[in-house]
């Protein structure tokens, strides 16, 4: 009686055998990919040359150890038999006793996610001291991919007619359909109480007698940077209410700021946080000002943490640049919170039941707030709302888009048509897609009151990442900027608007100041730091 698996991993097929209990032997699947050197070997010629048979064995894991230039690199089928010797009796078992040692093994996931034999065979006499790859991933959790990789395993292994899903969604659906679904509660912070059942709708806290919801932070106000006769500076109903007259603030030099933190105590290094014991609740009785809600002043200790290591330069004061913005992160982050609050994703959405309620207590667009009345209350439709027609023709233009050679990745596979939304982009596909792609998909998507900002705002990012750019283009960017963020300011709920989308109005003025970005962005770095994963970890 024996199990095929195909594709599987050395490491991973090792664990496979019952420690004892069954013989293995590895085949290639494909001879030509086999050849790659001397290094190269089999896992049954390791245990030939190691003299072990047992995948807990302290030699057989020192093998494993080695460095990834020894390791399979080929797609390689492993056979288990249970029908072999068992140190040196021979085993008499029937073909049911297999059969059932067999799902067994199935059950168990191989022993791949046993904690106990994983650190077992740590403790076995191994001279590495290292924790195993396998460890690690177990601790940080089974990624979506690594689940449906396990479901294409057992697929394989039952019989034809199953009713297996393929892919994580379609698990989820079929755990819903058999009434294994779980229900979510709000608790409150302060462990006071869980908003269920009578006081499933309540917005106050029956015991503290604070707000159920907690108030996002928000960086907006960028009508001040905008001209001092511009009407958005008066209009108060289509922003927070009130008219913004201020002056835009004033960069304080090198200079001023070392002469601002000249006085503040700072260790460098890394330094071990203390852990924080218990929850530090705050005491608040009915009629108390909520502290939040009063305007913040800034002081130089809660502008400045810490003194830069960097002013210890003589010269370092006098640059007029002393700290270069990351925009390649800076373009992420905003693409991020653009497409995640327009496709709606749960729990990347900007615009969710907090943000409602946010806006309800600063008394803006009241067309928004959420119907308490209702029992299960949902959100009005904003203005960038997408159907889900819409939607699956927002990502099936991206998933079906094709670049020339060289140019960007291929964005086929990193489209989830049936949850609507995009998975496994990198820093280059959102700079790809946020320049090139969405001004297309939002033309056809979105309304014209949400496009055209959307758009401008991917121009402004074309310009300011531009290899060559003139003094002049950048001077129409600089003044542009202020009124497309405030035109998004009218459009997306205040939540959305973090430190991210505001550091976007000082990229302009870096690249005035010392250049293109290309010769401070962080590309470079990452790719270094990329290829050497690679080298370490194969």
């Amino acid at each position: 009686m024996a199990v095929l698996l195909s594709s599987f991993s050395p490491s991973r097929a090792s664990r496979a055998i019952a420690t004892g209990a069954a013989t293995t032997s590895f085949t290639p699947q494909d001879p030509q990919s086999w050849a790659t050197g001397a290094a190269t070997t089999s896992f049954a010629a390791t245990c030939a040359a190691t003299g072990s048979s047992s995948p807990q064995d302290p030699r057989l894991r020192i093998y494993r150890s080695r460095s990834p230039s020894q390791a399979l690199r080929c797609p390689i089928s492993v056979t288990i038999s249970f029908a072999g010797p068992t140190q040196g009796e021979e085993r008499q078992e029937d073909t049911s006793n297999a059969r059932d040692e067999i799902d067994q093994l199935l059950l168990d996931g191989f022993d791949m996610y046993n904690r106990s034999s994983l650190h077992s065979e740590k403790e076995e006499g191994s001279e590495d001291d290292s924790e195993d790859e396998d460890v690690e991933s177990y601790k940080r959790g089974m990624t979506n991919a690594a689940f449906e990789d396990m479901l294409t395993l057992f697929r394989e292994a039952l019989p034809e007619g199953h009713s297996l899903p393929k892919k994580f969604h379609e698990a989820k659906q079929y755990i819903r359909g058999v009434g294994l679904a779980y229900d979510t509660y709000d608790a409150y912070f302060n462990d006071c109480i869980i908003f269920r059942g009578i006081h499933a709708k309540a917005n106050v806290c029956p015991v503290c007698k604070t707000s159920r919801w907690k108030t996002e932070r928000s960086v907006v106000g960028h009508r001040r940077f905008l001209s001092r006769d511009h009407a958005f500076r008066s209009d108060e109903e289509s922003f927070d209410g009130t008219t913004d007259f201020r002056e835009p603030p004033v960069q304080p030099t090198g200079e001023e700021i070392s002469a601002m933190t000249m006085d503040i105590q700072t260790a460098y290094g890394k330094l071990q946080k203390q852990k924080r014991i218990g929850r530090k609740k705050r005491n608040r009785v009915e009629g108390q000002e909520d502290v939040e809600n009063k305007e913040e002043v800034h002081t130089v200790e809660s502008t400045f943490k810490k003194r830069s290591i960097f002013f210890q330069l003589e010269y370092w004061k006098f640059l007029l640049v002393i700290h270069n913005l990351d925009s390649m992160h800076i373009e992420k982050n905003v693409f991020d919170n653009v497409v995640n609050t327009l496709l709606d994703v749960d729990k990347r959405s900007k615009d969710n039941a907090k943000a409602r309620m946010d806006m309800k207590r600063m008394k803006i667009r009241e067309h928004l707030h959420i119907d308490e009345t209702q029992e299960k209350p949902d959100l009005p439709d904003a203005v960038y709302y997408m159907e889900s027609s819409k939607k699956k023709l927002f990502c099936g233009l991206v998933k079906n888009v094709r670049f020339p050679d060289n140019h960007a990745s291929s964005m086929f596979n990193k489209v989830r048509l049936e949850e609507n939304k995009f998975v496994g982009l990198k820093t280059h596909d959102c700079h790809i897609f946020f320049e090139e792609i969405l001004p297309l998909a939002v033309m056809k998507t979105l309304p014209e009151e949400v496009a055209l900002p959307l758009i401008k705002l991917a121009k402004c990012f074309k310009v300011i990442t531009s290899k060559i750019v003139s003094n002049k283009e950048i001077a129409i960017v600089e003044e542009q900027l202020p009124e497309i963020l405030c035109q998004l300011e009218k459009i997306f709920p205040p939540t959305f608007f973090d430190i991210m989308e505001h550091l976007v109005i000082h990229l302009p003025t870096e690249v005035r100041l010392v250049g293109p970005v290309q010769f401070r962005n962080m590309w470079s770095t990452e790719m270094f730091i990329g290829n050497m994963k690679n080298w370490i970890c194969g």
